[in-house]
């Protein structure tokens, strides 16, 4: 078990560069879990794509359905107490927290991509192409 974060889940689901390093870190664990933050995320990073013309809006539409219906069942909220502390600890963003928190409360490693929260969290968060 892993906390993903939007980047990874959109990596995966995205064709682009880290598609691969995504399909690997699936392939090594199947089992994402997510706090409820990650569906907005995806969503933004969806209408991203949309607006740079990347993505069809209907295409996008009905993969942030796939996807909410894919992590619904595996959406953990965080105490926000928790995330808090861990935002303040780490200098980071509330919404990055809620990753860094959720993976602290599970006993388990975050896999992403993020530059600051590898070096602000080194022994929760683990790179993807170290995972």
């Amino acid at each position: 078990m892993i906390v993903a974060d939007a980047n990874l889940v959109a990596y995966y689901y995205l064709p682009g560069p880290f598609q691969p390093l995504a399909q690997a870190v699936i392939r090594k664990d199947t089992v994402w879990i997510v706090p409820p933050i990650m569906v907005s995320e995806f969503r933004n990073i969806l209408l991203g794509f949309v607006r740079a013309k990347q993505l069809a809006r209907q295409d996008a539409i009905e993969l942030a359905v796939r996807v909410e219906l894919v992590f619904s069942p595996r959406t953990k909220s965080v105490p926000s107490t928790q995330v808090m502390e861990t935002a303040c600890h780490g200098g980071c963003s509330a919404y990055d927290a809620e990753y860094v928190a959720l993976a602290q409360m599970l006993g388990v490693k975050l896999a992403t991509a993020d530059k600051y929260l590898l070096k602000a969290f080194p022994n929760i968060v683990v790179a993807l192409q170290d995972f």
